[in-house]
């Protein structure tokens, strides 16, 4: 699932700024460089040579993605919310755990 979303380009980490021109980019950066501020560059280099962190992020994000869509529906706390989360935790985790492993 690719998704499309306004972002700020003013981020934390240098690496993970947008070319001014562009202020629509696809939720993947969004996500990964608000919850992993200052590891940008880690990220994106781990995402090119590892094809499984890769896809964790592409689930992190679509989740998130999904999260986010559902914060307006009748009952953010449905089963299928909690499910949601449960599984971002999950995958944050993954992440965090292979980021530690390559420094």
């Amino acid at each position: 699932m690719s998704a499309i979303i306004t972002v700020n380009l003013n981020t934390h980490d240098a690496n993970c700024k947008r070319h001014p021109r562009y202020t629509i980019v696809s939720a993947m950066t969004d996500y990964i460089s608000h919850t992993f501020p200052g590891h940008c560059t880690a990220i994106r280099a781990l995402r090119k040579k590892d094809a499984i962190f890769n896809e964790v992020c592409e689930d992190y994000e679509e989740m998130c993605t999904w999260l986010a869509a559902q914060s307006c529906s009748i009952d953010p706390d449905s089963k299928e919310c909690r499910q949601a989360r449960e599984i971002i935790r999950d995958l944050e985790e993954e992440i965090i755990q292979k980021l530690e492993h390559t420094k």
